[in-house]
């Protein structure tokens, strides 16, 4: 098994502070991108799936990572899709290009994202949950509409009302947690808890609320 970025022995050491690992083909083991590595500082630099010169494909690069990454893109050329192999934390942006997708597998594997979270594409949300923890205003924006299975709000951003902000109508299927952080929507951008999906409020949270309408 010879991913096209492997990095598959645990004790290396793994340093990123920008630029892009660009996967343009996939790999026919099905191991596109496997990083390992326990020692690893990341602070910068984008892992980006498909470009230019990728060819259209009927299934999917798979993605799995140790370390974190700091931005994650899927293509728009050639509508690539990413399904996360394993728990991934993105530091800072994830981005899904028009017509490309991310899949978090049927192993339900869970996402973190630091940042914001655009989707112009299809985010397939299996049964896993999209936690946003940023320090900072997280946008949950982007061209498509977003339905998260599990949603939790962990946002340490303050006491304002804008620690995260839908700017396109968002869905949760299953269970919306509101650990920290608020979430900020309007008339237009409704959060809509499905009939059998339900709110859970961490206990010793008194900050962290939808500002907005829900339904």
């Amino acid at each position: 098994m010879v991913p096209s970025f492997g990095i598959q022995a645990t004790g290396s050491v793994f340093n990123m502070s920008g630029g892009t690992i660009v996967l343009q083909l996939i790999d026919d083991a099905f191991t596109d991108y496997i990083n390992l590595s326990t020692n690893s500082t990341v602070t910068g630099g984008t892992l980006q799936v498909g470009n230019g010169a990728t060819p259209v494909y009927t299934f999917n690069y798979w993605i799995n990572s140790t370390p974190h990454l700091y931005n994650l893109t899927v293509n728009t050329t050639s509508t690539p899709t990413a399904e996360i192999r394993t728990n991934i934390t993105v530091l800072n942006d994830v981005t899904i290009g028009t017509g490309a997708g991310l899949d978090a597998s049927t192993l339900n594997n869970n996402l973190t994202v630091g940042r914001h979270f655009t989707n112009n594409g299809t985010f397939t949300q299996q049964a896993a949950t999209v936690t946003f923890n940023g320090t900072v205003l997280q946008n949950i924006n982007g061209t498509s509409n977003t339905t998260f299975y599990n949603l939790t709000a962990n946002n340490t951003f303050g006491p304002a009302t804008t620690g995260i902000s839908l700017q396109r109508p968002t869905t949760v299927t299953n269970v919306l947690t509101l650990t920290s952080g608020h979430i900020t929507t309007d008339a237009t951008k409704l959060r809509t808890l499905n009939s059998a999906a339900s709110a859970s409020y961490s206990s010793g949270s008194t900050s962290s609320f939808v500002n907005g309408p829900i339904h």
